[in-house]
């Protein structure tokens, strides 16, 4: 009588350990996703920065007065007066 009692402790016991190990590691896998979240929101993040910062770059870029403004301090690039344009008007052979 005292064996099969002996085996069921036995039995309840080995159950019990796998369960808490079991949940010890799902708690993990949970931590580790979590940890995989925060990780991919913050990469998120930084690519929502980079796109809004391509896209005041194209805006500055499709900006005609400023980008003659950045042309003339940047470069020291000037209107060309009409009077300083030559033209041919022949034939070279």
């Amino acid at each position: 009588m005292q064996k099969p009692r002996f085996f069921l402790v036995k039995g309840v016991m080995m159950l019990g350990i796998i369960i808490i190990f079991s949940k010890i590691y799902q708690q993990n896998q949970v931590i580790k996703l979590q940890y995989e979240k925060q990780r991919l929101e913050r990469q998120y993040q930084e690519l929502l920065k980079t796109r809004n910062s391509t896209r005041v770059a194209l805006s500055q870029a499709k900006n005609y007065s400023a980008l003659k403004i950045q042309a003339e301090q940047e470069f020291h690039m000037v209107k060309l007066p009409l009077s300083n344009l030559i033209t041919f008007t022949g034939c070279f052979l």
